[in-house]
Protein backbone atom coordinates (compact mmCIF):
# COMPACT_ATOMS: atom_id res chain seq x y z
CA UNK A 1 0.00 0.00 0.00
CA UNK A 2 2.79 2.77 0.67
CA UNK A 3 4.65 2.02 -2.08
CA UNK A 4 1.69 2.41 -3.91
CA UNK A 5 1.45 5.89 -2.36
CA UNK A 6 4.89 6.67 -2.83
CA UNK A 7 5.24 6.50 -6.80
CA UNK A 8 1.95 9.04 -6.42
CA UNK A 9 3.33 10.99 -4.13
CA UNK A 10 6.51 11.41 -5.78
CA UNK A 11 4.92 12.20 -9.20
CA UNK A 12 3.63 15.47 -7.71
CA UNK A 13 6.67 16.40 -7.29
CA UNK A 14 5.71 17.83 -3.62
CA UNK A 15 8.30 17.94 -0.29
CA UNK A 16 6.75 15.07 1.62
CA UNK A 17 6.59 16.25 5.92
CA UNK A 18 8.64 13.91 8.25
CA UNK A 19 6.60 11.48 9.10
CA UNK A 20 5.38 10.92 5.88
CA UNK A 21 8.89 10.28 4.76
CA UNK A 22 9.53 8.17 8.22
CA UNK A 23 6.68 5.78 7.35
CA UNK A 24 7.96 5.31 3.25
CA UNK A 25 11.27 4.53 4.72
CA UNK A 26 10.05 1.81 7.28
CA UNK A 27 8.36 0.48 4.68
CA UNK A 28 11.31 -0.02 2.32
CA UNK A 29 13.08 -1.71 5.12
CA UNK A 30 10.74 -4.00 5.60
CA UNK A 31 9.83 -4.47 2.03
CA UNK A 32 13.39 -5.25 1.52
CA UNK A 33 14.09 -7.08 4.82
CA UNK A 34 11.27 -9.39 5.14
CA UNK A 35 13.46 -12.08 5.42
CA UNK A 36 15.61 -10.95 8.44
CA UNK A 37 12.02 -9.69 10.24
CA UNK A 38 10.88 -13.32 9.84
CA UNK A 39 13.70 -14.95 11.05
CA UNK A 40 14.44 -12.68 13.80
CA UNK A 41 10.37 -13.13 14.95
CA UNK A 42 10.98 -16.49 14.88
CA UNK A 43 13.97 -16.79 16.14
CA UNK A 44 12.74 -14.04 19.09
CA UNK A 45 9.53 -17.12 19.65
CA UNK A 46 11.80 -19.91 19.81
CA UNK A 47 14.05 -18.30 22.43
CA UNK A 48 10.92 -17.00 24.40
CA UNK A 49 9.50 -20.77 24.87
CA UNK A 50 13.22 -21.72 25.50
CA UNK A 51 14.56 -19.66 28.10
CA UNK A 52 12.97 -19.09 31.66
CA UNK A 53 14.24 -16.01 31.97
CA UNK A 54 12.59 -14.43 28.38
CA UNK A 55 9.59 -16.01 29.59
CA UNK A 56 9.56 -14.41 32.82
CA UNK A 57 10.35 -10.95 31.49
CA UNK A 58 7.57 -11.27 28.50
CA UNK A 59 4.95 -12.68 30.97
CA UNK A 60 6.06 -9.45 33.53
CA UNK A 61 5.39 -7.60 30.49
CA UNK A 62 2.32 -8.84 29.32
CA UNK A 63 0.53 -8.53 32.98
CA UNK A 64 1.51 -4.83 33.15
CA UNK A 65 0.14 -4.60 29.70
CA UNK A 66 -2.74 -1.67 29.78
CA UNK A 67 -5.54 -3.52 28.34
CA UNK A 68 -4.57 -7.16 27.72
CA UNK A 69 -2.61 -7.56 31.31
CA UNK A 70 -6.09 -6.96 33.16
CA UNK A 71 -7.16 -9.70 30.96
CA UNK A 72 -4.44 -12.05 31.37
CA UNK A 73 -4.13 -11.67 34.68
CA UNK A 74 -7.54 -12.52 35.52
CA UNK A 75 -7.54 -15.34 33.16
CA UNK A 76 -4.43 -16.89 35.26
CA UNK A 77 -6.08 -16.44 38.81
CA UNK A 78 -9.03 -18.39 37.11
CA UNK A 79 -7.27 -21.24 35.70
CA UNK A 80 -4.98 -21.12 38.96
CA UNK A 81 -7.96 -20.92 41.06
CA UNK A 82 -9.81 -23.84 39.35
CA UNK A 83 -7.27 -26.37 38.98
CA UNK A 84 -6.13 -25.98 42.71
CA UNK A 85 -10.36 -26.41 43.34
CA UNK A 86 -10.07 -29.53 41.36
CA UNK A 87 -6.92 -31.06 42.80
CA UNK A 88 -8.16 -30.34 46.49
CA UNK A 89 -11.70 -31.47 45.89
CA UNK A 90 -10.43 -34.56 44.60
CA UNK A 91 -8.47 -35.28 48.04
CA UNK A 92 -5.17 -34.26 46.91
CA UNK A 93 -3.33 -32.86 49.94
CA UNK A 94 -2.66 -28.96 49.41
CA UNK A 95 1.37 -29.14 49.39
CA UNK A 96 0.93 -31.54 46.44
CA UNK A 97 -2.04 -29.55 44.79
CA UNK A 98 0.23 -26.61 44.50
CA UNK A 99 2.53 -28.79 42.56
CA UNK A 100 0.45 -28.69 39.30
CA UNK A 101 -1.55 -25.79 39.78
CA UNK A 102 1.69 -23.38 39.15
CA UNK A 103 2.31 -24.75 35.40
CA UNK A 104 -1.34 -25.38 34.69
CA UNK A 105 -1.16 -21.19 35.29
CA UNK A 106 0.23 -20.53 31.68
CA UNK A 107 2.48 -17.83 33.42
CA UNK A 108 6.11 -18.20 34.81
CA UNK A 109 5.44 -15.57 37.66
CA UNK A 110 2.56 -17.66 38.92
CA UNK A 111 4.04 -20.43 38.54
CA UNK A 112 7.33 -19.41 40.32
CA UNK A 113 4.83 -17.33 43.12
CA UNK A 114 2.97 -20.65 42.87
CA UNK A 115 6.76 -22.64 44.11
CA UNK A 116 6.57 -19.78 46.71
CA UNK A 117 3.59 -20.74 48.59
CA UNK A 118 3.73 -24.27 48.56
CA UNK A 119 7.05 -24.05 50.39
CA UNK A 120 5.68 -21.62 52.66
CA UNK A 121 2.62 -23.93 52.82
CA UNK A 122 5.02 -26.57 53.49
CA UNK A 123 6.76 -25.09 56.22
CA UNK A 124 2.39 -24.66 58.10
CA UNK A 125 2.11 -21.26 56.55
CA UNK A 126 -1.68 -20.66 55.68
CA UNK A 127 -2.44 -20.71 52.19
CA UNK A 128 -4.09 -16.66 52.60
CA UNK A 129 -0.36 -15.70 54.27
CA UNK A 130 1.75 -17.11 51.89
CA UNK A 131 -0.75 -16.11 48.92
CA UNK A 132 -0.43 -12.37 50.76
CA UNK A 133 3.61 -12.81 50.23
CA UNK A 134 3.51 -13.52 46.98
CA UNK A 135 1.71 -10.14 45.89
CA UNK A 136 0.65 -11.46 43.00
CA UNK A 137 -3.03 -12.11 44.07
CA UNK A 138 -5.62 -9.50 44.73
CA UNK A 139 -6.64 -8.99 47.98
CA UNK A 140 -10.33 -10.16 47.41
CA UNK A 141 -8.68 -13.58 46.53
CA UNK A 142 -6.74 -13.64 49.66
CA UNK A 143 -9.83 -12.54 51.86
CA UNK A 144 -12.40 -15.41 49.91
CA UNK A 145 -9.38 -18.06 50.97
CA UNK A 146 -9.06 -16.66 54.46
CA UNK A 147 -12.51 -16.82 55.03
CA UNK A 148 -12.89 -21.15 53.72
CA UNK A 149 -9.33 -21.72 54.64
CA UNK A 150 -10.90 -21.81 58.22
CA UNK A 151 -14.29 -22.80 57.66
CA UNK A 152 -12.93 -26.27 55.27
CA UNK A 153 -14.47 -25.60 52.41
CA UNK A 154 -11.98 -24.23 50.39
CA UNK A 155 -12.34 -26.13 47.07
CA UNK A 156 -16.05 -24.68 47.17
CA UNK A 157 -14.94 -21.13 48.06
CA UNK A 158 -11.97 -21.22 45.07
CA UNK A 159 -14.87 -22.70 42.56
CA UNK A 160 -16.56 -19.03 43.35
CA UNK A 161 -13.41 -17.59 43.02
CA UNK A 162 -12.79 -18.90 39.49
CA UNK A 163 -16.58 -18.29 38.31
CA UNK A 164 -16.35 -14.67 39.40
CA UNK A 165 -12.86 -14.57 37.37
CA UNK A 166 -13.86 -16.09 34.28
CA UNK A 167 -16.70 -14.01 34.16
CA UNK A 168 -14.80 -10.84 34.46
CA UNK A 169 -12.28 -12.28 31.54
CA UNK A 170 -16.07 -13.01 29.61
CA UNK A 171 -17.16 -8.91 30.54
CA UNK A 172 -13.89 -7.53 29.36
CA UNK A 173 -13.51 -9.56 25.98
CA UNK A 174 -17.40 -8.70 24.92
CA UNK A 175 -17.17 -5.33 26.30
CA UNK A 176 -17.01 -2.67 23.87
Amino acid sequence: MVPAFKTVLASFGADLPGPKLAVMAISDLCVTNWYFIFGGLYLFFQSWRRSLNIQRFMDTVLLKAPIFGVVIRKATIARWTRRLATMFSAGVPLVESLDSVGGASGNTVYMEATKKIQGEVSNDTSLTFAMQNSAVFPNMVTQMVSIDEESGSLDQMLGRVTAFYEAEVLALLTAQ
